[in-house]
């Protein structure tokens, strides 16, 4: 595998009539997995994307409808797993082999039609193997990966998703757009992981193929992806005197006001002053990665080990093997060392009071925690806003329609003041 691995996820609601729009979407965002539901193929389809393989389970009734398919790149060495051909769900599964381990990819379609108990997903999960990558349509609903709301399917879902110590990834906003627009989009795509570190994946959507459904891109790397901070224009360690003196300096309010151009002018202005006098008085936050800060002691060992490794690749001695393969086991056993020491260390400091900033209550809030839902936002013309362009000129347009001028005039006669 390479250094990262690009998986898409998509409902295609019909694949046959999206084969050309696809293939030029795998070859733009360089896919190298893509996990589609809901194909509608049948024993007498057929179809080819250059470059890839595909893989396909139907309907067990060979009707167009249903189904779950997955095109994998054919440099990317693999083999086909489990298939499984039910009436109420469709799974296709591959095993991706790498380096370090093997994972399996399924591809999913779950029929809103059945209500699926948990034990069947339970079933399912355990079938696909102990590390494996699940993205597609399950059309089950819950707050905790992001949905509006709660059904029985989402219900029963999470339940599974508990009991086999799996873990739900998505982005958090709708991926179904109903082209009814009195139906309100919501989320029912999404990815079940499990042994997979969060720390190493990235998710987005991706808006390119308009359709119904929205494809959500997951990027499994083999180090760990450092997210971007949410952008903040204050926090907690923000100097307010320095702000307070900033600010005083940028204003000048000896500045005409007669013309409406002049008044925006101004009002831009005044909004940069502010954000640049925040920003100049609050300090960067830099996330800290979660993992372990190696000491000296173990990147020695590391060192070490490099060069056993070189040394036995050009002797292929027995006496060479034997060393790398004991500093090969000393490595694991201080680093197991280290993980235990640091976690006992990090429980110990845990308390419930403000001199760790509640520390113990902020860390069992983050274990588990349900993925924040982004509601969609409808557009002036009934139509949904997609993109965060998009979103933001609606709001732009619901301020300025808001904050219109008071041009009545007062006709009530105010009595004498005595």
């Amino acid at each position: 595998m390479a250094n990262i691995i690009k998986i898409m996820s998509w409902n295609a609601n019909g694949l046959l009539n999206q084969q050309q729009e696809l293939q030029a979407i795998l070859d733009i965002n360089k896919i190298d997995v893509c996990l589609i539901s809901e194909t509608h193929f049948t024993k007498q389809s057929f179809i080819k994307f250059r470059g890839y393989k595909i893989y396909h389970t139907i309907h067990p009734g060979n009707a167009a409808r249903g189904g779950s398919s997955i095109t994998v790149k054919d440099n990317i060495y693999h083999n086909e797993e489990v298939k499984i051909k039910a009436e109420d769900i469709q799974v296709t599964a591959l095993n991706i082999k790498t380096k370090k381990y093997n994972i399996v990819m399924a591809s999913l379609y779950n029929s809103p039609k059945h209500n699926i108990k948990a034990e069947i997903y339970v079933e399912i999960f355990k079938n696909i193997g102990n590390r494996y990558i699940i993205g597609g349509d399950f059309n089950a609903k819950h707050t905790h990966w992001g949905s509006r709301l709660i059904t029985t399917k989402g219900r029963e879902l999470l339940k599974a998703i508990n009991e086999c110590k799996c873990e739900a990834i998505s982005t958090g906003k709708p991926t179904y757009w109903p082209t009814d627009t009195e139906k309100i989009p919501d989320l029912i795509d999404f990815y079940v992981t499990k042994n997979i570190s969060s720390n190493y994946i990235q998710i987005e959507d991706n808006l390119e193929l308009n359709w119904d459904h929205t494809p959500i891109i997951l990027t499994l790397s083999k180090s760990i992806i450092q997210k971007p901070c949410n952008p903040v224009l204050v926090s907690k360690k923000t100097d307010w005197e320095g702000f307070r003196m900033t600010i005083e300096e940028r204003i000048q309010l000896s500045v005409p006001l007669q013309t409406e151009e002049q008044l925006d002018y101004e009002v831009e202005k005044f909004v940069k002053d502010i954000q640049q006098s925040a920003w100049e008085n609050t300090p960067e936050i830099k996330r800290r990665l979660k993992g372990n800060n190696y000491p000296k002691e173990i990147l020695e060992l590391i060192s070490e080990k490099r060069k056993a490794r070189e040394k036995w690749h050009q002797t292929r001695a027995l006496q060479d093997k034997t060393r790398l393969n004991n500093l090969t086991s000393q490595i694991k056993k201080e680093i197991k060392q280290l993980k235990n020491d640091t976690i006992s260390e990090f429980l110990r400091e845990l308390t419930n009071d403000s001199s760790t900033e509640y520390s113990l209550w902020k860390t069992t809030k983050n274990l588990k925690r349900p993925i924040m839902q982004t509601p969609p936002i409808k557009d002036m013309d009934g139509s949904w806003a997609r993109n965060n362009e998009q979103k933001a000129l609606r709001f732009a347009e619901h301020l300025e329609n808001i904050f219109q001028p008071n041009t009545t005039e007062s006709t009530e006669v105010l009595p004498d003041v005595i």
